[in-house]
């Protein structure tokens, strides 16, 4: 027995376990895309439970434990087994705060939203400098530092969090995904968009079920592209 002749015969089991395989690899998939975080410096700390992310890639491994209170946030940042333990002092003005860093008083200001992202200045009014990007030369990318004022701030009052993947790579690939499904269905359908209008009856010749398959081919990889780009493109 042939393998298409063994695929034939068991066509149905082979369609139930493909089903449970995809719908396997969907729910993996979306879990990942969707799963809540912080990305810092390239690294997502992926939420493993209330107030606690962490995550590594080949330059660290870092740790966020957050706590919020009514007027003050107590976060802790460890970074390759190095913590510092931060507290957020919230005015009750809304603006004004104080930054403790391991219990010694390092900064003191008010806080100016920039949408998703709070900007710190001092009592001077000058804007807090140590978000300042280091130019870097080289193949290899630098290790990453603790947290800035202004990214601890922006941790110890913002609720949002963000996702492991990119969304927005979802309507391409929906978009690829139903023309292949119209198109497997439905054979002679893009056939007849083209040229239904122009012939009286008629098939489509040999040449263009080639490229149809061929068609069917790079539909599949822009979606595979589409999905790994959701994943590692930010």
């Amino acid at each position: 027995m042939t393998i298409p002749e063994w695929m034939t015969r068991r066509k149905k089991p082979l369609l139930a376990v493909g089903a449970v395989l995809a719908a396997l690899l969907l729910t993996l998939y979306f879990r990942a895309l969707f799963h809540p975080g912080y990305w810092y410096d390239g690294i997502f700390l992926a939420r493993q439970q209330a107030g606690v992310f962490s995550g590594q890639d080949d330059r660290a491994a870092c740790t966020l434990q957050m706590e919020r209170r009514e007027s003050e946030a107590a976060l802790s940042f460890t970074m390759n087994g190095e913590t510092r333990n931060y507290r957020v002092l919230l005015g009750s003005d809304g603006f004004s705060t104080q930054i403790y860093e391991d219990g010694t008083l390092t900064f003191t200001g008010q806080a100016h939203s920039m949408g998703d992202w709070y900007m710190l200045t001092d009592t001077t009014g000058d804007f807090d400098m140590d978000d300042i990007a280091q130019i870097h030369v080289g193949p290899q990318e630098p290790p990453p530092e603790f947290p800035s004022r202004n990214q601890l701030y922006t941790w110890a009052v913002s609720d949002r969090c963000d996702t492991f993947g990119s969304p927005i790579f979802l309507l391409p690939l929906l978009l690829l995904a139903a023309c292949l499904a119209v198109d497997i269905r439905f054979p002679n359908f893009f056939f007849l968009m083209r040229h239904g209008l122009e012939v009286d009856g008629g098939e489509p010749s040999d040449w263009y079920r080639a490229g149809q398959k061929f068609g069917r081919v790079v539909l599949v990889l822009a979606m595979l592209y589409c999905v790994g780009a959701s994943l590692f493109m930010h």
